[in-house]
């Protein structure tokens, strides 16, 4: 049977149809036609027709988190850094046994220590040392609340900015914002701790038993509370700063769903 007798029995034979008799009759020599038949209806090209495999649809890309979002997410992972940093230190031995954040003797004191320990006397400043660093775990866990005050009433501005910053950018952020305060309201909880501790009763017992080496202390310039204060915030900041470090490592191993949002997306 001929082509032409073919199309006067069914003159009305659909392109879609002239395309596969062309393609049985013609062979790689109607590749042409096909092409442009392609083109006319609309098939334009189809590389999974062609080559038998199965197309592949992709997921839409995730929407970038909005400048809610990204407060929210900052203002999360600063209370959980904290949270952690709180619980970590604010354990028996948090301070003592962390080199990080262990609280040595103040400067003002070193020599002294240096001398005493010649003539067997190092025994005192290695209580008075325990002290203050047991005054310090006490504090931080009583200051709670007020870490978690911080964050919550802490003003945030250029959250994307902070959140895509460097390691530490979150917790030196949030130390630039509330330190003054922090300090304002964690001091009383640190003298209530480091009179329980016993820090003043081994300085004097230091003081004592130095005879004329404590002479040439300037007792006015040494405020203890005021040490053990400024030595157990700077040891908190740097707990949180460990911990905002590991979460950029690993944002997706984050508990919070905004928080992993957040930071996985300026990562």
């Amino acid at each position: 049977m001929s082509m032409f007798s073919l199309f006067s029995r069914r003159p009305l034979l659909s392109l879609t149809g002239l395309w596969v008799l062309l393609a049985v009759t013609a062979g790689p020599a109607s590749a042409g036609w096909r092409d442009m038949l392609d083109k006319v209806i609309g098939g334009g090209d189809t590389p999974a027709a062609t080559t038998g495999s199965a197309a592949t649809t992709q997921a839409p890309a995730a929407a970038a988190p909005s400048s809610q979002e990204q407060e929210t997410g900052l203002r999360a992972a600063i209370s959980g850094f904290a949270d952690a940093a709180v619980k970590r230190l604010g354990q028996d031995g948090g301070f003592a046994n962390d080199p990080l954040v262990r609280i040595p003797v103040p400067e003002q004191l070193q020599s002294l220590k240096s001398g005493m320990a010649r003539i067997g006397q190092e025994s005192l400043f290695n209580d008075f040392e325990a002290s203050m660093n047991r005054a310090a775990e006490n504090g931080v866990k009583e200051a709670a609340p007020v870490f978690v005050d911080a964050v919550t009433s802490m003003s945030i501005t250029d959250a994307a900015k902070i959140i895509g910053g460097a390691d530490n950018a979150a917790t030196e952020y949030f130390r630039s914002k509330t330190s003054d305060s922090l300090r304002q309201r964690l001091r009383p909880q640190i003298e209530k701790v480091t009179s329980e501790a016993g820090v003043t009763n081994y300085y004097k017992a230091i003081v004592d038993k130095a005879g004329f080496l404590a002479s040439y202390l300037n007792k006015d310039t040494l405020d203890l509370d005021g040490y053990v204060t400024e030595e157990s915030l700077d040891g908190l900041f740097a707990a949180m700063a460990e911990e905002e470090k590991r979460l950029r490592a690993n944002p997706l191993g984050a508990t919070s769903d905004i928080v992993r949002k957040v930071f996985d997306w300026f990562k």
